[in-house]
């Protein structure tokens, strides 16, 4: 009998590989099943592994009322693009 592979049965070296490589948004990749999940969070908890920040733009209207901050963090090895 042969074995047919998805997505869901990749085995946990493989899919730590997709992980760490980021071609894809790791926020997708944790929607796939609970094994891809922890996989992926396992991967963020090194924070070796966690985008650099560029830049942090803090905007102060009024101190005891507004507070606004922007982090630009462009895409990286991990596949991570937000700002």
């Amino acid at each position: 009998s042969s074995e047919v592979f998805n997505i869901l049965n990749i085995p946990q070296d493989i899919i730590r590989t997709i992980v760490r490589v980021g071609q894809e948004d790791i926020d997708s990749m944790q929607l796939i099943s609970k094994q891809w999940n922890s996989l992926s969070l396992e991967h963020l908890s090194n924070r070796t592994h966690l985008p650099v920040i560029n830049k942090i733009y803090l905007i102060s209207q009024n101190i005891h009322y507004t507070l606004e901050m922007t982090i630009s963090i462009n895409r990286n090895q991990h596949g991570i693009r937000r700002t």
